[in-house]
Protein backbone atom coordinates (compact mmCIF):
# COMPACT_ATOMS: atom_id res chain seq x y z
CA UNK A 1 0.00 0.00 0.00
CA UNK A 2 1.49 3.25 -0.70
CA UNK A 3 1.83 6.56 1.63
CA UNK A 4 -1.15 8.85 1.31
CA UNK A 5 1.70 11.82 0.49
CA UNK A 6 -1.07 14.47 1.13
CA UNK A 7 -1.22 13.39 4.67
CA UNK A 8 2.46 12.56 5.28
CA UNK A 9 4.60 15.41 6.79
CA UNK A 10 6.38 17.07 4.27
CA UNK A 11 10.05 16.00 5.63
CA UNK A 12 9.03 12.47 4.97
CA UNK A 13 8.03 13.17 1.90
CA UNK A 14 11.46 14.92 0.81
CA UNK A 15 12.98 11.98 2.52
CA UNK A 16 11.31 9.29 0.00
CA UNK A 17 11.92 11.38 -3.19
CA UNK A 18 15.70 11.18 -2.10
CA UNK A 19 15.47 7.66 -1.36
CA UNK A 20 13.27 6.09 -4.04
CA UNK A 21 13.66 8.62 -6.98
CA UNK A 22 16.51 10.16 -6.92
CA UNK A 23 18.60 6.93 -5.99
CA UNK A 24 16.57 4.88 -8.64
CA UNK A 25 17.50 7.88 -11.34
CA UNK A 26 21.08 7.59 -9.62
CA UNK A 27 21.21 3.67 -10.55
CA UNK A 28 19.76 4.48 -14.07
CA UNK A 29 21.96 7.44 -15.31
CA UNK A 30 25.05 4.86 -13.66
CA UNK A 31 23.73 2.70 -16.42
CA UNK A 32 23.93 5.10 -19.88
CA UNK A 33 27.10 5.40 -21.26
CA UNK A 34 28.77 7.32 -23.78
CA UNK A 35 28.87 10.79 -24.23
CA UNK A 36 25.33 11.51 -25.91
CA UNK A 37 24.19 10.82 -22.10
CA UNK A 38 26.94 12.89 -20.48
CA UNK A 39 25.55 16.00 -20.32
CA UNK A 40 22.12 14.66 -19.26
CA UNK A 41 23.51 12.61 -16.06
CA UNK A 42 25.42 16.18 -15.52
CA UNK A 43 21.89 17.88 -15.78
CA UNK A 44 19.86 15.40 -13.77
CA UNK A 45 22.25 14.62 -10.90
CA UNK A 46 23.22 18.52 -10.77
CA UNK A 47 19.66 19.61 -10.21
CA UNK A 48 18.87 16.68 -7.73
CA UNK A 49 21.96 17.76 -5.70
CA UNK A 50 19.93 21.04 -5.73
CA UNK A 51 16.90 19.81 -4.02
CA UNK A 52 18.78 17.45 -1.77
CA UNK A 53 20.83 20.67 -0.70
CA UNK A 54 18.71 23.93 -1.12
CA UNK A 55 15.10 23.22 -1.79
CA UNK A 56 14.23 19.87 0.25
CA UNK A 57 15.97 21.65 3.39
CA UNK A 58 13.67 24.83 3.03
CA UNK A 59 10.65 22.93 2.69
CA UNK A 60 11.55 21.13 5.79
CA UNK A 61 12.48 24.21 7.66
CA UNK A 62 9.44 25.93 6.51
CA UNK A 63 7.43 22.60 8.19
CA UNK A 64 8.82 23.45 11.17
CA UNK A 65 7.96 27.14 11.08
CA UNK A 66 11.78 28.11 11.13
CA UNK A 67 11.93 29.92 8.36
CA UNK A 68 10.29 33.45 6.87
CA UNK A 69 11.07 33.44 3.63
CA UNK A 70 10.82 30.56 0.75
CA UNK A 71 12.76 30.37 -2.36
CA UNK A 72 9.18 30.80 -4.65
CA UNK A 73 11.29 31.53 -7.78
CA UNK A 74 13.45 28.67 -7.42
CA UNK A 75 10.90 26.42 -6.96
CA UNK A 76 9.29 27.82 -10.32
CA UNK A 77 12.75 27.32 -11.82
CA UNK A 78 12.60 23.48 -10.56
CA UNK A 79 9.51 23.06 -12.28
CA UNK A 80 10.82 24.33 -15.43
CA UNK A 81 13.83 22.06 -15.12
CA UNK A 82 11.72 19.05 -14.67
CA UNK A 83 9.88 19.97 -18.31
CA UNK A 84 12.73 20.35 -19.98
CA UNK A 85 14.19 17.23 -18.89
CA UNK A 86 11.31 14.87 -19.38
CA UNK A 87 11.43 16.06 -22.87
CA UNK A 88 14.92 15.70 -23.39
CA UNK A 89 14.42 12.02 -22.15
CA UNK A 90 11.56 11.60 -24.86
CA UNK A 91 13.79 12.95 -27.75
CA UNK A 92 16.65 10.53 -26.29
CA UNK A 93 14.35 7.54 -26.29
CA UNK A 94 13.47 8.02 -29.86
CA UNK A 95 16.60 7.87 -30.82
CA UNK A 96 17.68 4.98 -28.13
CA UNK A 97 18.45 0.97 -28.92
CA UNK A 98 19.31 -2.06 -27.37
CA UNK A 99 19.67 -1.73 -23.43
CA UNK A 100 19.69 1.73 -23.67
CA UNK A 101 16.40 1.98 -24.96
CA UNK A 102 15.23 -0.07 -21.73
CA UNK A 103 16.96 2.47 -19.17
CA UNK A 104 15.44 5.58 -20.58
CA UNK A 105 12.28 4.12 -20.78
CA UNK A 106 12.82 3.16 -16.72
CA UNK A 107 14.27 6.83 -16.30
CA UNK A 108 11.34 8.27 -18.08
CA UNK A 109 8.67 5.79 -15.97
CA UNK A 110 9.87 6.69 -12.99
CA UNK A 111 10.49 10.66 -13.52
CA UNK A 112 6.77 10.55 -14.13
CA UNK A 113 6.17 9.43 -10.65
CA UNK A 114 8.69 11.46 -8.99
CA UNK A 115 7.31 14.50 -10.84
CA UNK A 116 3.87 13.40 -9.60
CA UNK A 117 4.84 13.61 -6.54
CA UNK A 118 6.87 16.78 -5.97
CA UNK A 119 4.12 19.27 -8.37
CA UNK A 120 1.35 17.89 -7.62
CA UNK A 121 1.97 17.12 -3.76
CA UNK A 122 4.92 18.15 -2.18
CA UNK A 123 5.32 21.43 -4.09
CA UNK A 124 1.38 22.70 -3.74
CA UNK A 125 1.57 22.00 -0.06
CA UNK A 126 4.64 23.57 0.36
CA UNK A 127 3.25 26.59 -0.94
CA UNK A 128 -0.05 26.05 1.03
CA UNK A 129 2.45 26.12 4.13
CA UNK A 130 2.85 29.63 3.09
CA UNK A 131 -0.76 30.38 2.59
CA UNK A 132 -0.73 30.98 -0.63
CA UNK A 133 -2.76 28.99 -3.28
CA UNK A 134 -1.01 27.12 -6.00
CA UNK A 135 -1.90 27.77 -9.29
Amino acid sequence: MEADWTETPLSQLCDHIVAVHHARTRELLAQLDGDRFAELRVDIEGHMRDEEERLFPAIAALERHEVDAFPLEELESFEAHHVRTGAEIRRLLRAAEGDELGVLAELESDLHEHLHEEHNVLFPRALAQLGRAYA
